[in-house]
């Protein structure tokens, strides 16, 4: 990503939608920006695994956790999976795990918080490719997120 999040902000003020800073960098990659794919659960990291399970050339995984810090969605062992797979960084409204490790693996990561417990429920319950809310703005499959130190961004192809 060569253009800051903030030089989005004064290039496309009424175009760009900025997310309130309830979320926090994780990964070794600080910059990421990609077309969104969406996942909507409740505590199932399964299904996050799942969906980082297939190509993501391009994507950002954007997981609306609910907000909860009861469980984690995201741990080391997805991190690598999705670098492998391509993607270029997950935003999770929820929480990660492995924090010490995440940190050195090449990928964007911003989540709500950390949290040691991981659940895999057996239903495969959430919803995929579909709007969610996150940080006061609700964000599209196949628009746009731009993400790096200052904070998360989206729209349409501001680099296009």
């Amino acid at each position: 990503m060569l253009v800051r999040t903030s030089q989005l902000c004064s290039a496309y003020p009424e175009r760009v939608k900025v997310l309130r800073p309830v979320l926090h960098s994780f990964g070794g990659k600080k910059k990421f920006c990609g077309k969104i794919r969406t996942l909507k659960t409740f505590e199932n990291s399964h299904l996050v695994n799942k969906a980082l399970d297939v190509g993501g050339k391009g994507y950002v995984l954007v997981v609306d956790g609910g907000g909860l810090k009861t469980v984690s969605l995201f741990g080391s062992d997805m991190a690598s999976l999705a670098l492998g797979n391509g993607w270029e960084g997950v935003v999770i409204h929820g929480c990660v795990r492995d924090t010490e490790d995440l940190s050195k693996i090449p990928i964007g990561i911003f989540a709500l918080d950390k949290h040691p417990l991981m659940k895999t429920p057996a239903k495969e319950v959430g919803e995929k490719d579909i709007p969610v809310s996150l940080g006061g703005v609700t964000l599209h499959p196949n628009h746009y997120i731009y993400c790096d130190p200052d904070g998360i961004v989206t729209g349409v192809d501001f680099l296009g």
